[in-house]
């Protein structure tokens, strides 16, 4: 399973052990949640979580 977060900032690094994880940071990775949203919709991602 792919799932991804978009975080303001990456409070906790998550280890991947049976899923692939991508953690993704505001200012840093992406310029907006708006645009991290749809890049995880485009990309297929099938759980995600959303943090400021």
């Amino acid at each position: 399973m792919r799932s991804f977060t978009i975080e303001d900032p990456i409070e906790y690094v998550y280890e991947s052990k049976q899923s692939l994880i991508h953690q993704r940071e505001v200012g840093e990775d992406i310029t907006d949640f708006a645009s991290a949203i749809r890049s995880a919709q485009l990309a297929g991602t099938l759980k995600g979580i959303v943090s400021q």
